[in-house]
């Protein structure tokens, strides 16, 4: 884990990291914008800048249009029908009891189970009783054999695993980044996992689904937290048990997801913890050394890290971490464990001393460095984006979940994901036949202008009322449906 075995060292260690990070930002202070420092009740306070907005230009917007304009028109189940002829997802659901199945176009059944789930719309739209493989009954049961979190994880994993190969899709990251934020879903029937939230839920009750969405726009986790409990405590859970063979090192959430303990948590495993700063009421900044001169900076830095503490836990902040690490300890259960009835325990205490030396580094550089901030914005606008065409996706029963247990609240939504991410492969298959045709129009599609682009377009998506499932044989061996002729 490459973590000092002894305590005294490790509080070097700190100690040298810490003070780099403030030389860097002292170096950086006289020509960054991203923060000022202000006098408020007689004491110098950091007052974060909000970042400015990128404006559009005309050439980009006509890029994005004629982009919009080539893309192919397609109802959703021929969507679905064409990825799957492109990677055999179907292939990941297999019955609860058998390796293999005797039924006829089981394919066709589970997609339509895909669709019926993510758009929250029950099998009755999409039942055929003339055709064998739409029954009622025969979806119901595919349903309740093939379709669970084990084989809808092996799916998602898949499509993965295919999209990171598109060369589109290395144009907007490496993996290497990654969002984490919660999109709420009111629920009607009384459930055990709901809780109430006027903001979010008016008079109703909710959950929220934490999902987790790379630099490359796809989703690789996603879990249901009951409410709108407080999303730090199951975001390094989800960071740690993600299944999906991708293996990102940093992590953005919003503030929602800000704690000291978490900072601590993600230091230690060896993770970089990006949350995103709004706080323009003055910026706490915490130092090791208290002669030390910071410049600029040495009134807004005189809190001082106990460093006391975390020497006297150092063994056990060990045992936490290589318990995480090995996944011997759920990361969730650990986060509450370590706040008994709110408030830390010993260990808890020493972990927040420790998780202090990182949030100052962070905000260090988020104060001084432009492209760090807009870099954690942009990752952030992402995963809202993928919100948005989620949201559009999930319109049955005007977007309310009515699953009343954990189980079906997570296949349902884990589905929702799936047909997510089966929509930004598709699109970034097109995109890249749309960037040669405009290449050929004498459009400049250099990497800064793809860059600009986004998978999740869904303009050009129907995903009401049309629900015919059947292969179109012309998309054989890879072959793609022509582009639109605007």
């Amino acid at each position: 884990m490459e973590l000092p075995s002894s305590s005294v060292e490790a509080i070097k260690q700190l100690e040298e990291e810490l003070s780099l990070s403030y030389n860097e930002t002292i170096k950086k202070w006289p020509h960054s914008e991203m923060a000022r420092i202000e006098k408020q009740d007689n004491k110098d306070k950091i007052i974060v800048s909000k970042l400015r907005k990128v404006r559009e230009h005309k050439e980009d917007k006509k890029f994005k249009n004629r982009v919009k304009a080539l893309m192919p028109k397609i109802d959703l189940p021929d969507l679905l029908l064409e990825v799957n002829q492109q990677l055999d997802l179907t292939s990941c659901f297999h019955h609860i009891n058998e390796s293999n199945t005797r039924m006829d176009h089981i394919d066709i059944s589970v997609l339509a189970v895909l669709l019926a789930e993510a758009c929250n719309i029950g099998f009755s739209p999409i039942s055929k009783e003339g055709i064998e493989s739409l029954k009622y009954d025969r979806l119901m049961y595919v349903n309740h054999q093939y379709v669970r979190l084990d084989t809808l994880s092996a799916t998602n994993k898949k499509l993965i695993s295919a999209y990171k190969k598109l060369p589109t899709s290395l144009v907007w990251g490496n993996n290497q980044m990654a969002s984490a934020d919660g999109i709420r879903y009111t629920t009607p029937q009384r459930s055990l996992y709901s809780r109430s939230n006027p903001k979010y839920f008016g008079r109703g009750r909710g959950i929220t689904f934490y999902n987790f969405v790379s630099d490359q726009y796809i989703g690789f986790h996603g879990m249901v937290v009951p409410g709108t409990l407080r999303d730090s405590l199951y975001l390094l859970d989800g960071f740690l048990n993600q299944t999906s063979g991708l293996e990102p090192k940093q992590i953005m959430t919003d503030t929602a997801g800000y704690s000291d303990l978490v900072f601590g948590l993600f230091g230690l495993l060896g993770f970089q913890f990006s949350p995103r700063i709004a706080n323009n009421h003055g910026t706490k900044l915490w130092r090791i050394d208290l002669t030390a001169d910071y410049k600029m900076l040495n009134e807004v830095s005189q809190n001082k890290i106990n460093t006391a503490r975390i020497e006297k836990n150092w063994s056990e902040i060990l045992r936490v971490a290589g318990s995480l690490k090995s996944g011997k300890v759920n990361a969730t259960e650990l986060t509450k464990a370590l706040q008994r009835n709110g408030q830390p325990t010993e260990l808890g205490k020493a972990i927040i001393e420790y998780g202090k030396v990182y949030k100052t580094k962070h905000q260090l550089r988020y104060i001084s460095d432009e492209i760090y901030a807009r870099q954690i914005l942009e990752q952030l606008n992402k995963g809202e984006a993928r919100h948005t065409l989620c949201r559009h996706i999930f319109y049955g029963k005007k977007g309310k979940l009515y699953q009343t247990y954990i189980n079906g609240m997570e296949e349902q939504l884990t589905a929702l994901s799936i047909v997510t991410n089966a929509i930004i492969y598709w699109n970034t298959l097109y995109l890249e036949r749309v960037i040669d045709q405009m290449r050929a129009e004498g459009f400049d599609c250099s990497e800064e202008k793809i860059n600009k682009l986004s998978p999740l377009l869904f303009e050009h998506i129907n995903f009401v009322g049309k629900y015919s499932f059947r292969y179109d044989p012309s998309l054989k061996n890879g072959h793609l449906r022509p582009l639109s002729s605007q």
